[in-house]
């Protein structure tokens, strides 16, 4: 018994040490913010002083920033920089603006590189020191000029969840907004027939209801929502989901109860 004891402590000794020896090979780890004016320039977010590690979305302060300070990175990308999905293993290819905005699904994974707020690890080309920008005069989501820049040798793509997806879908929402995201499979359903009903709602909102609350819509392929891991209860589609700035209000898979829902929201 004391024998297989210390051969599992052991091998959890093991299997902890390469994790973190494979974490020390990177010289950091952060949240993409996106592509910023160049494709292929990606804005690493390391933590500030307003939020630590985490982004704020919501409700910040404009006078906290005369004495604002973040570590954040802009990270260029080439044809040498390899890109490796954390989960798999694999390593993915780089695509072109062109394959980025066509939307091919078998880029579907490369192409979650450039969504917000994704972990990353990142190797760069040169000698790396790390860097904290002061005295900036905005939030590092509106501007991210004069941060250190470094050519990206290795990126690593920490696994995506669900509530990575709810954020992705809650950061631009304005108050007084209810936004409709519906996930569907385009190989058995027609996007189009949910624009159609979509219109049919907003038009008997604004003939009745508060033209100051408003209801915004899109649509995401099934493919592109899978890289999320969604838990089992959202892996049937059609599914409609109901947010506002504060996140997930309501989820169904019937779009006349999704609408219903909404109605009674903006009936309060």
């Amino acid at each position: 018994m004391k024998k297989t004891l210390v051969l599992l402590l052991c091998l959890l000794f093991l299997i902890v040490s390469c994790n973190s020896q494979e974490r020390d090979d990177y010289d950091f780890e952060g949240i993409t913010l996106g592509v910023h004016d160049l494709f292929n320039v990606l804005t690493v977010f390391v933590e500030d002083n307003l939020g630590g590690n985490e982004v704020i979305l919501q409700g910040w302060d404009p006078s906290s920033f005369k004495d604002y300070e973040v570590e954040a990175y802009q990270v260029f990308l080439t044809k040498d920089t390899k890109i490796i999905n954390e989960g798999s293993g694999e390593e993915l290819q780089m695509v072109s603006r062109h394959e980025f905005f066509s939307g091919h699904s078998e880029t579907v994974a490369s192409t979650l590189l450039f969504h917000p707020y994704r972990k990353v690890a990142v190797k760069v080309e040169e000698t790396f020191s790390s860097s904290v920008s002061s005295n900036r005069s905005n939030y590092i989501m509106y501007d991210r000029s004069f941060l250190p820049i470094y050519r990206a040798k290795e990126v690593r793509l920490f696994p995506l969840t669900f509530n990575d997806f709810v954020l992705t879908n809650t950061v631009h929402i304005q108050p007084d907004e209810i936004s409709i995201t519906a996930v569907y499979d385009p190989s058995t359903d027609n996007m189009n027939n949910y624009y159609f009903d979509y219109d049919k709602l907003w038009n008997s909102l604004i003939s009745s209801q508060d033209p100051s609350a408003y209801v915004t819509f899109q649509t995401w392929e099934v493919p592109y929502f899978e890289q999320y891991h969604p838990p089992s209860e959202y892996q049937q589609y059609p599914i409609f989901f109901i947010l506002n700035e504060d996140g997930l209000l309501y989820d169904t898979h019937d779009w006349d109860d999704a609408a219903e829902y909404v109605e009674s929201v903006i009936d309060k």
